[in-house]
């Protein structure tokens, strides 16, 4: 499989993968409207989920509108991390989607202001040097 750009992109909407100690941070830009933007999302939440990832951020920062499409996907992507065992979290939600996301079930994700906070609320998996979680039975690998 050919390796991932971590910048994905429409003419109007982007996203910019990232990882911080174990989380991976997606950095939506533009409007979440439209089929061509909440594919990509989506494609990118199952990629993602696919690889084996289970902490999840989504960056509303720099996202400047959010039709009911763009609301279905947050939905759906929230869905499909947590049906692989992860989590999605939220990060500087505007202002202005502050009314449209506690108006759906978004309203029970967690959300956080600051990046650093949001990574330390990821309760990220020990791993000792055996590769295996603290305490597993001898031989055991993660």
């Amino acid at each position: 499989m050919p390796p991932i750009d971590p910048t994905r992109s429409l003419s109007s909407f982007e996203i910019r993968e990232r990882t911080v100690r174990g989380v991976v941070i997606l950095d939506l830009q533009g409007g979440l409207v439209g089929r061509g933007a909440t594919v990509l999302l989506c494609d990118a939440i199952n990629l993602l989920a696919f690889e084996g990832a289970r902490s999840i951020a989504l960056n509303l920062e720099s996202v400047h509108g959010v039709d009911q499409t763009g609301v279905d996907t947050l939905l759906a992507s929230l869905a499909t991390v947590r049906a692989c065992g992860g989590e999605l979290k939220l990060l500087r939600v505007p202002t202005h989607l502050v009314a449209l996301l506690t108006a759906t079930p978004l309203v029970g994700v967690e959300a956080h202001e600051h990046e650093g906070a949001l990574v330390d609320s990821f309760v990220l998996p020990l791993v000792g040097s055996s590769g295996a979680p603290p305490g597993a039975p001898y031989g055991a690998t993660a």
